[in-house]
């Protein structure tokens, strides 16, 4: 049919025009319809051209002479193609247009798609032994307490009986006599091993080295704590051999046991990581806790608190509470990071390292079906597309690093009363807005400051506690003011409340009570009262409500104590 037509548009032009015009179609190779009309074109010009002519002869010699002046067909042939390209309508140009612009991105995101997962970061620094370095101070390895620590540690483990940590970690006012059962027998079980750490507290300095599981491996968020788990057990049993000594009049050891357990968490404060810092003062908050719960539980003599007090007095004089130390340690793990989340090209360019970013953001092997993490998933694949465009370089992101812990150094100068209407995490996370791997990295610092200046007021308030009795012993009567501690030499300096930046409240309820409180994380005066819990328990650093209620203890736990404990 297609062929029957086509003899029938040429059948008035001769078979040479018939074989140009075919030609010139050929070379246009264009879409069907324009061709269609071209060819038509030309048809229309060669009849109009030679429909004078009267003999066949006249046609054919007419039509060569046209070939000629036409030219060459493939140069024909383009012309029309320009000439139909410029004819095209405007809609058709801009989207034409269009479709070419987007696949130009698309091969352009491809090629910088294989450029952005090509390489291997250079790892060119061992931040584990830069750690360890800075961890080490300049002194005898005879002076380190860590070895004895880690005896310790290992010979709990060693031990046929092993008491349930939940014994162990209950407070002392929620045991039952099952529970002190229990717990006395560990305490003999472990009775030699709890004497390591008190030697250790002994001596004045203590320095571990990190390490990774894999020799191999040796990045820094793959380094192990697992002394901590037995450094806690050992915390938990000499509280609770401290607190049945006292109980049992031996108030001598019961008071040095608590001492051990300060110094102990003293120890593991510094230049190290946040996370044995953490623990440092989780250690000192339960000494200071059992100080007071045993005071409150005996009539111990001055002749063991007056000694007491002093060594305690020296101890927190020469306190650092401030957790600063730990930055420069802290800032080590994400300077490793930075190394192994970039790669840098042979000219110089860098860009971040898809797999590790994976690791970083989804867990080992980037997996991110786990269900855990499925709420994120999508937000953090978006963050992951947006990484390929406006990530930061890693001289910036270390730079931003040493910005945001320049900044939080500021706070913890201050006091959180002074930045109680600040919201500092925000003013903090505009140095690391853009920076994904610094928000994925970066520590909450404003709930560990806070926790630092808790530690602190804890710790003063308790030493002041102990002076108050010893005020009250040798007078006879509680003093009318912190002050007059002072007056007396009881004590050196009247504590700070950092909630309220105002010396500690002290209220002399009676000649035989009295009240000594802080005002808390609301920043506001409740009058001394402790915030209650939903199941029942005294929050002392309740956020929403309430005062941190150092003594009485009696007073906001006697609730607590259950009816069939015993003191044997």
């Amino acid at each position: 049919m297609k062929d029957k037509e086509s003899k029938k548009a040429f059948e008035n032009l001769p078979a040479c025009v018939e074989e140009y015009i075919k030609l010139v179609i050929k070379k246009m190779r264009w879409q069907k319809k324009v061709r269609e009309d071209v060819q038509a074109e030309f048809i229309a010009h060669f009849e109009d051209a030679l429909h004078e002519c009267k003999t066949n002869e006249e046609k054919e010699k007419a039509a060569k002479e046209l070939i000629e002046n036409f030219g060459d067909a493939e140069l024909i042939a383009v012309l029309a193609r320009r000439a139909k390209k410029r004819c095209r309508p405007l809609w058709q140009k801009l989207f034409i247009r269009a479709f070419q612009f987007v696949g130009i991105v698309i091969v352009l995101f491809i090629v910088y798609f294989i450029w952005f997962v090509s390489g291997k970061p250079t790892i060119t620094t061992n931040y584990i032994e830069v750690a360890n370095n800075l961890g080490r101070p300049t002194a005898d390895e005879s002076q380190n307490a860590a070895p004895l620590y880690e005896l310790a540690a290992k010979t709990f483990d060693q031990q046929e009986y092993k008491c349930d940590s939940d014994y162990l970690s209950k407070s002392f006012y929620e045991v039952n006599q099952i529970d002190i059962n229990h717990i006395k027998k560990w305490i003999n079980q472990n009775d030699a091993t709890l004497n390591l750490i008190a030697q250790g507290t002994e001596k004045p300095l203590c320095w571990q080295k990190i390490k990774t599981p894999d020799s191999n491996d040796n990045a820094m968020l793959s380094v192990i704590l697992p002394h901590l788990s037995g450094y806690r057990r050992a915390a938990y049993g000499i509280c609770w051999r401290a607190y049945l000594s006292a109980q049992d009049e031996q108030f001598q050891k019961a008071l040095a046991d608590t001492l051990t357990i300060y110094k102990f968490g003293q120890h593991q404060k510094g230049t190290r990581t946040l996370i044995e810092n953490l623990v440092g003062i989780s250690m000192q908050n339960k000494s200071t806790d059992t100080i007071r719960t045993i005071l409150e539980k005996n009539d111990i003599p001055n002749e063991f608190l007056i000694p007491f007090k002093d060594k305690f007095t020296k101890i927190i004089n020469a306190e650092d509470f401030s957790i600063v130390e730990s930055f420069e340690f802290e800032k080590l793990f994400i300077y490793d990071e930075i190394q192994r989340s970039f790669v840098k090209s042979r000219f110089g360019i860098e860009h971040i390292y898809p797999k590790r970013l994976s690791v970083l953001m989804f867990g080992e092997g980037g997996n991110c079906n786990d269900n855990s993490r499925q709420p994120k998933k999508l937000d953090s694949l978006f963050r992951y597309v947006n990484l390929m465009f406006s990530f930061q370089n890693s001289q910036k992101t270390r730079k931003s690093v040493d910005e945001y812990f320049d900044f939080w150094k500021d706070i913890t100068i201050a006091t959180p009363h002074t930045f109680k209407a600040c919201d500092l995490n925000s003013e903090a996370y505009k140095v690391i807005d853009k920076n994904i791997l610094l928000r994925l990295l970066s520590p909450a610092m404003e709930k560990i400051i806070s926790l630092s200046w808790r530690n602190r007021i804890s710790s003063e308030s308790t030493l002041t506690i102990v002076a108050v009795h010893v005020f009250k012993k040798q007078k006879g009567y509680l003093p009318e003011s912190l002050q007059e501690l002072i007056t007396s030499g009881f004590l050196t300096s009247v504590p700070i409340d950092p909630f309220s930046d105002k010396p500690i409240v002290y209220k002399k309820r009676n000649n035989d009570n009295f009240a000594l409180y802080s005002v808390g994380l609301d920043f506001d005066d409740d009058g001394g009262k402790m915030e209650i819990s939903k199941d029942g328990k005294p929050d002392m650093w309740n956020t929403k409500d309430g005062d941190a209620v150092f003594w009485p203890v009696e007073v906001f736990r006697q609730e607590l104590v259950p009816k069939n404990f015993s003191k044997s």
